[in-house]
């Protein structure tokens, strides 16, 4: 599990960059995303063998159910889809 976590929080450290180097709209972004993964890494460390995999795929269908309730513009989800798939990138590789 420790490399989970390493890997999560070094996604946090990602979304928390953005107060230091984003404009308003990508703090909007970071802030949006990061709310649905705090919920997110909060259920997936509780299964057995947690993974930036499974993250991945809960993160997606939050993400997937919040867009279908139009929480966002399409141009806002776009955003928060690509932010959410380079911090992915970025710990698997």
């Amino acid at each position: 599990m420790t490399g989970f976590i390493d890997q999560v929080n070094h996604m946090e450290q990602q979304l928390h960059s953005v107060v230091d180097t984003g404009d308003d709209q990508a703090l909007f972004i970071a802030s949006y995303l990061h709310g649905h993964f705090d919920v997110v890494v909060s259920q997936i460390e509780k299964t057995p063998d947690p993974s930036i995999a499974a993250l991945d795929k809960a993160m997606a269908q939050s993400l997937d159910s919040a867009f279908a309730n139009a929480e966002l513009e399409s141009s806002d989800q776009y955003q928060v889809t690509a932010l959410w798939q380079t911090l992915v990138a970025s710990v698997n590789s």
